[in-house]
C-alpha cells in the first residue's frame, strides 16, 4: 500500500535529555484484575443464563405431557390400548394438550430469548445481542448501574437506599427461578403427571407405554390444566413486559437526569457554558440555579 499507518511515538524526551514512555491513563488494573478481564479478551464465555436448564427441562416435559394427552384422548375411543373407566375423556383431551405444547413454544422462544438476552449466554456461549431497541448484556448492565446511581444521587439525606439494579433482570432471577419451579410442579417434571395427575403412562425402555389402571386425570381436571399452562403463559409474558419496562423507563430518567446534570456543568464553566445559560435559561432554571450558586 503506497500510504502506510503511522503511529505515533511513545518515547518523549526529558528536558535532561532522558527518554520516557508516554504517561498513558489506564485504570491500573491489579495483575488478578487484568486476568479476569483477559478471560474476556480469550472468548472465553463469563455468564450463564441461570433458568436456561430449566426453561429446556419444563419444555421437554410439557411436550411429553401433551403427546399423553393427546394419545389419551385418542385411546379412550374403545380401541387398543383403551381406558375402560374414562370414556368422558374421548377427544377431550385436545385443549388441554394444546395449552400444554404452547406454553413449552413460549418458553423455547420468547422467554429463553429474553432470559438470554439479559442474561448475557446462550447455550452456553456469550451472547449480547440486541433485540430491536432492546439493548444486550453490556448495555443493560451498564444501564441498570448508570440508574442505581442516578436515583441515589437523587435521594433525600434520609430516604432509604433503594435497589434500582434488579428490577432490569427479574427473569433471571427469583421471579423467572419462581416460576421455572412452579412448571416444574405442574408437569410433574417429566410430563408422566400433569396438575398433580398421574396421566398413566410408563417408561419400558424407550417405549412409552399405558397402564388404564393408573389414569388418574379426569375430564373434570381438563380445564384446570388449561388454565394454568394459560396463566403461566401469561405469567412469562408479564416477567418480558416487566423488565422491558424498566429498561423503558430508566432509560427516560437518564435522559433528563442527564440534561439536569448538564446544565450544571455549565453552570461552573464561567468562560463558556455559563455565557451560553444566560442567554437560554428560564426564570425557573435561573431560581434554581441562583440557589446552588448561594450554597
Amino acid at each position: 500500500m503506497a500510504y502506510p499507518h503511522q503511529t505515533f511515538s511513545t518515547v518523549i524526551t526529558n528536558p535532561d535529555g532522558t527518554t520516557s514512555g508516554v504517561d498513558i491513563p489506564d485504570p491500573q488494573y491489579t495483575s488478578a484484575e487484568k486476568e479476569v478481564i483477559q478471560l474476556a479478551i480469550d472468548g472465553v464465555s463469563l455468564f450463564q443464563n441461570p433458568v436456561e436448564g430449566d426453561i429446556f427441562m419444563n419444555a421437554a416435559g410439557l411436550s411429553r405431557a401433551s403427546s399423553l394427552l393427546t394419545f389419551l384422548g385418542a385411546a379412550v375411543a374403545g380401541s387398543s390400548p383403551s381406558v375402560p373407566n374414562y370414556p368422558p375423556l374421548y377427544q377431550q383431551t385436545s385443549a388441554a394438550a394444546a395449552a400444554c405444547s404452547s406454553l413449552g413454544t413460549k418458553l423455547t422462544t420468547e422467554f429463553k430469548d429474553h432470559t438470554a438476552r439479559i442474561s448475557g449466554a446462550s447455550g452456553g456461549s456469550h451472547y449480547d445481542v440486541f433485540d430491536g431497541d432492546l439493548f444486550g448484556f453490556n448495555a443493560l448492565q451498564g444501564i441498570a448501574s448508570a440508574i442505581n446511581s442516578a436515583q441515589d444521587a437523587m435521594r433525600g439525606a434520609t430516604a432509604p437506599v433503594e435497589d434500582n439494579y434488579s428490577i432490569h433482570f427479574s427473569s433471571i432471577l427469583f421471579s423467572g427461578k419462581g416460576l421455572m419451579s412452579d412448571i416444574e410442579s405442574f408437569v410433574g417434571r417429566d410430563g408422566f403427571s400433569i396438575n398433580g395427575q398421574n396421566l398413566g403412562f410408563t417408561l419400558d425402555g424407550e417405549s412409552t407405554v399405558l397402564d388404564p389402571s393408573n389414569v388418574e386425570v379426569e375430564l373434570s381436571d381438563l380445564g384446570d390444566i388449561v388454565s394454568i399452562a394459560n396463566r403461566f403463559s401469561s405469567d412469562a409474558s408479564d416477567l418480558i413486559t416487566r423488565d422491558n419496562k424498566a429498561l423503558s423507563d430508566s432509560l427516560n430518567f437518564l435522559k433528563k437526569y442527564s440534561r439536569g446534570a448538564s446544565v450544571l456543568s455549565m453552570s461552573k464553566d464561567t468562560a463558556f457554558g455559563s455565557v451560553l445559560l444566560d442567554s437560554l435559561q428560564t426564570d425557573t432554571l435561573k431560581s434554581k440555579l441562583d440557589d446552588v450558586d448561594n450554597i
